[in-house]
């Protein structure tokens, strides 16, 4: 049997970590075909002496090939390369270049809690745009947002998330559901008046589509992400996608699979609106690239948003439009005002731009990495009857899966009342979110969660 060849050189001396290089390289000769499907890779002991590396870099390499779906493993066999199909056809479409120089990202992100927030640093920025950029405070802001912060977006995304774009390309919206409610009219401005949408899934976003009046058609979601089998069954051309952290699954859509759903959307001459909320807070191996990174065609619509990174209070997401769109979205963009304060944008900018906001997601995935570890530890600890807790590496709420009969409207209710945050998701599912609980309190949040359900047991 043909064995992947692991041996190339290493650049210890770039500072990017060993097991980076490793995954990066392995990755790239399988997306290039350069390596077939179901060619056996050395075991970790084997390639970390082809290397000269510790069986721990390379286990953290492979760890992330096999998370993104490039490798599989065969229990006493070892690590075989996965069927992902051909590489997805360039079509000859490019970005132009951002002109600006880049901010090197650090990690990853989300806040909640008054500890965790450094208004001070906040508020020197607002201090230097009202010093010196005062002046532009005297215009209304620009209706896509100001060039100063899509500039530094751009910057942003291609470093921490491998998203290719331009300034031009991005539009600033004040919460996500207002991007959606503007992507709708663009929709059917294009005479498309359906879109498929995950299912269990993000119910704020279908409200919005519902309210413009948008045919919603559910697919099924499993442990590896949307079923593109069942997707291809419908008649759509759009379809709303979380794929590199699936809500409220956590599932993770392969490397077969995301280029699988790029291959159906170039199929039906479609399109794919990837939501990256919260894919940056992940508490092992690296953030899992966007989609739109694979996207040669063109077709995807990225969403991002900085709400829940920084403040509730500061509401700024913003969209990616691929060019079709873009077409469109000019032609309307001035009957709609900006929504996000031009102040804090500049502000944004800035922090982006100084490298504050990078610091800030390093030290927000520390805290909730220990949070998460801590919260689930309490909860297997409890063994709650008949309370199945599902795996979660990312964000921070915790699948709970019961397999007993328990009124679930009375225990979000209860559980609310305690001041705890759960939420329903079907008849048997719940997410339980351990951000709003203090470091001291989370056994004992734990505790009241478990009188919770047994109160609430029929």
């Amino acid at each position: 049997m043909k064995m992947f060849n692991t041996m190339f050189d290493l650049d210890r001396s770039s500072g990017q970590d060993l097991y980076v290089q490793v995954y990066q390289y392995m990755k790239d000769m399988i997306e290039s075909g350069n390596v077939k499907a179901h060619t056996k890779i050395p075991s970790i002991r084997q390639g970390a002496l082809d290397l000269g590396l510790s069986r721990t870099t390379l286990e953290n390499a492979y760890n992330q090939l096999l998370l993104e779906g490039y490798i599989y493993s065969k229990q006493r066999s070892g690590y075989y390369v996965s069927d992902i199909g051909e590489s997805v056809p360039v079509t000859g479409f490019s970005y132009k270049s951002v002109d600006s120089q880049p901010v090197q990202p650090e990690t990853n992100d989300y806040f909640m809690g008054k500890d965790l927030f450094e208004f001070n640093g906040w508020r020197k920025y607002y201090d230097q745009v009202l010093s010196y950029e005062s002046h532009k405070l005297l215009r209304e802001a620009f209706p896509q947002g100001e060039y100063e912060l899509r500039k530094e977006i751009a910057v942003y995304v291609l470093q921490a998330r491998g998203v290719h774009c331009n300034a031009d390309r991005i539009v600033i919206g004040a919460g996500v559901q207002v991007l959606l409610g503007i992507l709708s009219v663009l929709l059917r401005e294009m005479n498309i008046r359906s879109i498929a949408v995950e299912e269990p899934g993000f119910t704020d976003v279908q409200h919005v589509f519902r309210d413009y009046f948008l045919d919603i058609y559910p697919v099924p979601v499993t442990h590896h992400g949307l079923t593109i089998n069942e997707l291809t069954k419908t008649k759509v051309r759009v379809c709303y996608v979380s794929p590199t952290h699936q809500y409220p699954t956590g599932a993770i859509l392969p490397v077969s699979g995301r280029i699988d759903l790029l291959r159906w959307a170039a199929s039906v001459d479609g399109f794919i609106i990837e939501d990256d909320y919260d894919s940056e807070l992940r508490y092992s191996g690296r953030p899992v690239p966007g989609l739109q990174g694979l996207d040669s065609d063109d077709r995807v619509i990225f969403l991002g948003s900085f709400s829940t990174i920084l403040l509730p209070s500061t509401r700024i997401s913003y969209m990616i439009l691929p060019e079709r769109f873009y077409r469109v979205y000019t032609l309307y963009m001035h009957k709609y005002r900006q929504t996000v304060s031009k102040t804090e944008q500049l502000v944004l900018a800035h922090y982006i731009k100084d490298g504050e906001y990078q610091r800030h997601l390093r030290r927000i995935r520390k805290r909730f990495s220990i949070k998460h570890g801590v919260t689930r530890q309490a909860i297997e600890k409890k063994a709650i009857p008949g309370v199945i807790m599902e795996d979660s590496s990312s964000g921070v709420n915790i699948p709970l899966r019961f397999n007993r009969s328990v009124r679930l409207d009375q225990l979000v209710k209860k559980a609310a009342e305690s001041g705890l945050k759960v939420r329903q998701i079907t008849d048997s599912l719940l997410m339980y979110n351990f951000a709003f609980i203090a470091d001291d309190k989370i056994r004992e949040a734990v505790d009241k969660l478990a009188e919770i359900i047994e109160e609430s047991a029929e």
